[in-house]
């Protein structure tokens, strides 16, 4: 089950509520975060924002109106599935991937800890 590690709410991320219920498939997992038009999180979608960092979901935090803290700046352990000395990028659906896109999420020191820096690398000025 992954979960924060090493996360400062003040300088490494924000709060906002939950757009709608999360599926129990997104549980327990990092997956890029949003923002709809009227400020509310969208998770794996995103949003009228852009991609804005990563959370993690789970069955505390699961309801349309509940807060997720979005990282951009911190570590998050016990990861399944991601490779030791790795980087990672979110897909156009908000999962981690390691072919580069424009959203670069961070990188792996051992299989089970994600160093998140989010960055959203796009060139606004060509969209």
């Amino acid at each position: 089950m992954a979960r924060y590690d090493k996360y400062d709410g003040v300088a490494g991320g924000f709060r906002a509520e939950a757009a709608a219920a999360q599926a129990e498939a997104n549980y327990d997992r990092p997956i890029g975060a949003g923002l709809d038009a009227d400020g509310h999180v969208t998770t794996k979608a995103p949003g009228n924002s852009r991609f804005k960092g990563v959370t993690i979901v789970d069955r505390t935090k699961r309801r349309a109106g509940d807060i997720l803290d979005i990282m951009t700046n911190g570590e998050i352990v016990d990861c399944d599935g991601l490779t030791a000395g790795t980087t990672y990028f979110l897909d156009a659906n908000g999962e981690l991937q390691t072919a580069e896109s424009e959203y670069y999420v961070g990188h792996t020191v051992e299989a089970w800890r994600l160093v998140v820096r989010f960055q959203d690398r796009t060139d606004l000025g060509a969209a």
